[in-house]
């Protein structure tokens, strides 16, 4: 359902699941990413809208590796963050750039 709550979603907008079979939601207009159990309840929910490491600004995108870390499109950001699967964070890939 539409709303800021833990379980609602403002924007829904890419979906990955890890090897624990949790689904990874990017959650873009509430600039967070949020994570459920395979039957759908509510596990954990992390980002918040800014600039700072670990924050987001319309995340876009999502997708796990072998570790289970979480791959996310900082798109507003012009970066890509990883973050474990608790959320914290690990590194950030990219740049904005000026470069034609």
């Amino acid at each position: 359902t539409w709303g800021r709550a833990d379980g609602q979603f403002i924007g829904p907008n890419s979906v990955a699941a890890d090897h624990a079979n949790r689904i990874i939601v990017a959650d873009t207009w509430n600039n967070r990413i949020q994570v459920f159990s395979e039957t759908g309840q509510h596990i954990l929910s992390f980002g918040s809208k800014g600039t700072e490491l670990g924050m987001l600004d319309n995340p876009c995108g999502v997708d796990t590796d072998i570790h289970d870390n979480i791959y996310i499109c900082d798109y507003r950001n012009n970066r890509v963050q990883v973050l474990d699967r608790d959320g914290k964070w690990i590194k950030v890939i990219g740049s904005e750039g000026d470069a034609p």
